[in-house]
């Protein structure tokens, strides 16, 4: 059995991230746009990545590496059904719901990602320095929390989301942890 060379995998991240995603490119950033920094949306593009074929086979190590990778995964599955695999070596479509491989590599790429990010923000609440390049969960990751502007004792219950007018903060993983626990459902999170 040959042993395919492993891509270098910061190159495969600077290829996805240069095809991009129009809508995702395009898209504002900001504490209370959908996208909180440039690097919100490159992580969306990382994760969200579809690995046509074509663009597979336009990059001759990653391609020879994922088609050892895959044959070994799905031999060890022990499915006989290899017209399932087949079709993606055939230009089918290449994301399955049973290819954990594929998440691994998603969160291996993501991660990779993550190690770039220096930029720093501070907790709404304790002040702690926080950052995009930890993982939600993370004691230092940031958490986007949106507050009902017109509403200081609480939006009431009956209220309809869509009429709130929404302003976030950012906060660390423990902070917003906490703030959800006592104030409840009417906040709105947004996790980096």
């Amino acid at each position: 059995m040959s042993v395919a060379q492993e891509p270098d995998w910061n190159q495969v991240v600077n290829d996805i991230l240069d095809e991009g995603d129009p809508d995702i490119d395009g898209a504002p950033t900001g504490i209370d746009e959908r996208y909180f920094t440039g690097h919100t949306k490159d992580i969306a593009i990382i994760e969200g990545f579809d690995y046509s074929i074509k663009w597979i086979e336009s990059k001759p190590v990653l391609h020879e590496f994922l088609k050892e990778v895959f044959t070994d995964w799905w031999e060890d599955l022990g499915v006989d059904d290899s017209d399932f695999f087949e079709a993606w070596f055939n230009g089918g479509r290449f994301r399955y719901d049973c290819d954990a491989y594929l998440d691994d590599l998603v969160l291996k790429l993501v991660n990779l990602y993550r190690e770039r990010i220096v930029e720093t923000h501070k907790c709404s609440i304790c002040g702690k320095e926080i950052s995009e390049k930890h993982p939600y969960k993370h004691p230092d990751s940031v958490v986007r929390v949106g507050h009902a502007v017109d509403y200081p004792d609480g939006v009431p219950m009956d209220t309809p989301t869509d009429e709130i007018e929404w302003k976030n903060n950012l906060y660390c993983y423990p902070c917003w942890e906490e703030r959800v626990i006592k104030k409840g459902p009417r906040i709105q999170q947004r996790f980096i």
